[in-house]
């Protein structure tokens, strides 16, 4: 088998960070994307840390640490693919334990795709909506399912393919690393024939061009594979360059082998305890890691969900918020005080006469938080309180923890309740004021 790979990563036109990351592993006749989301560089340290683990992985992982994810997948499966979706797992456990170790990263998350070559077939492995598509004279085809909530209206019948373009949380997805305590993985193994390219992308391209533009442009530089990767980019950068793109291309040069294997694909359903623990030991051997954190909590019966705060975690939380209102109060006093000591100076009586029925001005915020934060308290109901809440397509928690309050930038933001099967409990926009406190209740 013989392969040609490049890649490259763009910022685009909007954004001032690049969140996106990948690795090429030529040894191994690999490729990995992840694209990570948070915010305040923290989807930057998301995607660069599982970028890095899947690699290193894949690279010298313990295969007997592996062993679940051999019991799972049946001897049919290849040694290869046993090893990627235990790398992602690891990554996915990575993310989970750093984000519970740090407030500054907490939410947290990244797509991954990957793609591991062998003689006669490649084995995939994704999650999130990150692509893997195939692309050859015949036309271009899409290896991966997207794990996003649109992927699942389409297939449902609710949204039409010609309405997918403008839906307007096209972007949430369903499934990412770090999110939750163990993660589901989508696995395949597909043929690979010589001649045929291969497209590892984050959705900054699949998302804003469309798969003919894709397959134009790469067909257009098949001997050039680095033009090949700037066509893209320059096409996702045309379309409005509104997210980073990172596009990793792999030519089979020589497929290596005659015979086809039988398309298979399996998602692998979230890991149990023993699988979590078995992790945890990994990580604390290779990297020095462990679960173990003042965040952290050690029951996982719920599903794996994102850790329930505790007892002291709420309480703090509440004593930030009663700080932050008793800012308020001080500053208002402070101002009133400010204005008394103003009009003294300038020989205006300090008790002006006001009318009984005269309406009375309310106090306006400290200039520190004018026009900046909202306050958001959202009440689960008679929802799963396991459900996570999406703020403009970013995971912020679960319905249970987002009861102690959620400070947010006023403006119109999308919020989207995902069960933790996926299902959507309630999708709205909803436009936030400054300094307004918002008391949600999701049913």
């Amino acid at each position: 088998m013989r392969i040609s790979v490049e890649a490259l990563s763009d910022v685009g036109l909007v954004r001032e960070l690049n969140e996106d990351s990948y690795k090429l592993l030529p040894e191994q006749s690999a490729v990995v994307v992840c694209d990570g989301m948070g915010g305040h560089a923290a989807g930057e340290v998301a995607s660069a840390t599982a970028a890095e683990t899947i690699s290193d992985w894949i690279q010298g992982g313990d295969d007997q640490e592996a062993s679940p994810t051999r019991a799972e997948l049946g001897a049919d499966w290849p040694l290869e693919a046993i090893r990627l979706a235990a790398a992602v797992r690891l990554a996915n456990r990575r993310l989970y334990n750093e984000a519970a170790r740090s407030h500054k990263l907490r939410g947290m998350g990244t797509t991954v795709a990957a793609a591991l070559f062998r003689p006669g077939s490649v084995i995939t492995a994704h999650v999130g909506d990150s692509r893997v598509y195939r692309i050859s004279a015949q036309g271009i085809e899409q290896l991966t399912v997207d794990h996003s909530w649109v992927a699942e209206l389409l297939e449902s019948g609710q949204v039409r393919p010609e309405d997918v373009e403008h839906f307007a949380d096209k972007n949430v997805i369903t499934r990412a690393l770090g999110t939750r305590a163990g993660v589901q993985v989508d696995l395949g193994i597909h043929p690979t024939h010589s001649g045929e390219i291969y497209l590892v992308c984050s959705d900054g391209l699949c998302g804003y061009v469309n798969d003919d533009e894709i397959h134009r442009r790469v067909m257009a530089n098949t001997a050039d594979l680095k033009q090949a990767a700037l066509a893209l980019v320059e096409a996702a950068n045309a379309a409005g360059g509104l997210d980073n793109s990172t596009v990793a291309l792999v030519r089979v040069d020589d497929a290596g082998a005659s015979g086809s294997p039988t398309v298979e694909s399996v998602t692998l359903a979230e890991e149990t305890e023993s699988d979590l623990a078995r992790l945890d030991r990994v990580l604390v051997g290779r990297y020095h890691e462990g679960a173990g954190t003042e965040d952290h909590t050690e029951e996982h019966e719920d599903t794996g969900s994102t850790p329930v705060p505790s007892a002291g975690r709420r309480t703090w939380q509440w004593l930030v918020l009663a700080v932050l209102a008793a800012l308020l109060i001080a500053a208002f006093f402070w101002s009133r005080s400010r204005e008394d000591s103003d009009t003294d100076q300038v020989g205006v009586p300090t008790e002006s006469p006001v009318s009984p029925e005269a309406p009375v001005s309310p106090a306006a915020p400290p200039a520190a938080l004018a026009g900046t934060l909202a306050l958001l308290f959202v009440a689960a109901g008679t929802a799963d309180p396991l459900a996570t809440l999406y703020l403009d397509g970013v995971p912020q928690g679960t319905l249970r923890e987002l009861e102690a309050g959620l400070l947010v930038e006023a403006g119109m933001h999308r919020l989207v309740a995902l069960e933790p099967d996926g299902d959507t409990l309630y999708a709205r926009a909803l436009q936030l004021n400054p300094n307004d406190t918002l008391d949600l209740t999701i049913r």
